[in-house]
């Protein structure tokens, strides 16, 4: 019996199917060959031992990143869906710098009509912005104008995946983000400085436009406005 078939028939676990897979290429080969599968359970069962093995064992997957790679520019989505997640996680281990070459077809997927595969590119960036420092402001650049590369009904969930993955790697941008407001200041050019601390979210979601936040702040505003005029104070 094959992996895929013990899988699907409940025989054996993600993690037992994966173990099976370090230690067997065969196992390994039938797993990557059949992620393209037109058949959802035997794509999706293959996926979730990749997945798996992509977040623990990424050194392994890495050899077959060319295969995988390819897959983006499938026409299937299912496929793209399942190698955004893929690549991801293998970024980490991408010595030979082969990220860089698909870039722009790995994130030209934000802009597709598909939001199930567009949310999962949008997710993502913060691995990829970690493991990639050289990639953090091109990454950034993408995260804060998905309102404008990714137009539909869903947009506002699309900017709530952009604020998960700003949070991955924030840390790590903002003495760069200090720096540029320093240097912008020194050059005596104007800069609105809208702060970060307590509020992170709501402050990531002032810099992406997000309507919702954009609302409160205007009450937030109003009340202070109010507040001042009726009692001489803002609070």
């Amino acid at each position: 019996m094959s992996v895929i078939s013990d899988l699907i028939d409940e025989k054996i676990s993600v993690e037992e199917a994966a173990c099976k897979a370090l230690g067997d290429d065969e196992t390994l080969a039938e797993l990557l060959e059949v992620i393209v599968s037109k058949r959802d359970k035997i794509r999706f069962s293959s996926y979730h031992v990749l997945l798996h093995i992509s977040e623990h064992n990424p050194d392994v997957l890495y050899p077959k990143w060319d295969y995988l790679a390819d897959l983006l520019k499938s026409d299937n989505h299912y496929n793209r869906y399942i190698v955004i997640n893929l690549l991801a996680n293998l970024v980490k281990v991408d010595k030979e710098n082969k990220f860089e070459a698909c870039f722009d077809r790995y994130f030209d997927n934000i802009a597709g009509e598909k939001t199930v595969v567009a949310g999962q590119a949008a997710l993502n960036p913060g691995k990829i912005a970690k493991a990639k420092p050289t990639l953090q402001a091109k990454i950034t650049n993408i995260l804060v104008n998905i309102a404008q590369i990714h137009q539909s009904k869903k947009t506002e969930l699309m900017k709530a995946d952009a604020i998960e993955a700003l949070n991955d790697y924030f840390d790590e941008i903002a003495d760069k983000a200090a720096s540029y407001i320093l240097d912008r200041v020194a050059e005596r050019k104007g800069i609105i400085i809208v702060p970060e601390d307590p509020s992170t979210d709501m402050w990531k979601g002032y810099v992406l436009g997000m309507k919702s936040v954009e609302a409160l702040f205007l009450q937030m505003a109003h009340d202070r406005r109010v507040s001042f005029e009726t009692k001489g104070s803002y609070f």
